[in-house]
């Protein structure tokens, strides 16, 4: 009769350990709340290091209730380590679509939900030219030929957004730098490039971007300029259009201010170049 109230309490207190233990499977060595070695590669004893490729068939779930796909120390809810080379799986992560493809999985305003979308044609949209101008000081807003592409214009200088997403405007300047009757090489000349979107809700415009470039001029006339940009238009809507303003100063002084020209040739394009990112 003792034995079996003996039996009884260890059992217990088996039980009992059990419930509060980790739990693994395919290993006698746990390293979180719950632990399974799919590949049962881990090592085999408590004090090693599970390495990253070890790692790499791994699913834990840690005392925070956080879980972890390749990974035996998740840092958030879920947390997917993925090495191709470890394991030869394309992706770490594969959704089946529910809009059809292609598609994108996009947050709503809510900030928590998220639903299936059409895909908006991620890469470059469309190319421009500056049409042949000759800018003074002071800023312009640029006219522009379409080239390529799925954007369309408006009014030679408004850039139409067909499409919501991040629109990137890289731009290829080409031209002539003219000093003014009054200077003299060398001197110190700046274009200004302003990148500014129209928000047709609310009739509003705002400056989204802007980048001065420098360079030397050593001619009195035809000195080019020519040099790489890009600036960030932000998130647009379908609503949206994009428009560029050049500033010049070719030259300044204190007494004359800024002249100088600009010269944009069809010899010499400018490029303007659309992508949404």
């Amino acid at each position: 009769m003792h034995y079996i109230k003996y039996i009884t309490l260890i059992s217990s207190l088996i039980f009992s350990l059990n419930i509060h233990s980790q739990i693994g499977i395919q290993t006698d060595f746990p390293r979180t709340l719950f632990h399974i070695d799919a590949a049962k590669d881990n090592p085999q004893n408590g004090a090693s290091v599970v390495t990253v490729t070890q790692q790499q068939n791994d699913i834990t779930i840690d005392t925070n209730g956080r879980m972890g796909l390749g990974t035996i120390t998740p840092q958030a809810k879920l947390h997917i380590e993925h090495s191709k080379i470890v394991s030869g799986d394309e992706y770490g992560l594969k959704l089946t679509p529910g809009y059809g493809g292609p598609s994108i999985l996009a947050l709503q305003n809510d900030g928590q939900t998220v639903k299936w979308e059409a895909n908006p044609s991620l890469g470059q949209q469309a190319q421009f030219q500056v049409k042949p101008t000759v800018f003074t000081p002071g800023a312009t807003t640029i006219s522009l030929t379409k080239l390529d592409g799925s954007l369309s214009l408006s009014n030679d200088t408004d850039i139409l957004i067909p499409t919501e997403g991040r629109y990137l405007v890289t731009l290829d300047i080409m031209g002539e730098a003219s000093l003014g009757f009054t200077a003299n090489p060398p001197s110190q000349a700046s274009i200004y490039l302003y990148l500014y979107k129209y928000n047709t809700l609310t009739n509003t415009a705002e400056q989204v971007d802007a980048i001065e470039h420098y360079m030397t001029i050593t001619q009195k006339t035809g000195d080019y300029m020519t040099f790489p940009s890009t600036l960030y238009a932000g998130y647009c809507y379908p609503t949206d259009y994009l428009y560029i303003r050049f500033s010049i100063v070719v030259y300044f002084s204190s007494t004359t201010g800024a002249n100088g020209t600009f010269t944009v040739t069809n010899a010499e394009p400018c490029i303007i170049t659309i992508y949404n990112i």
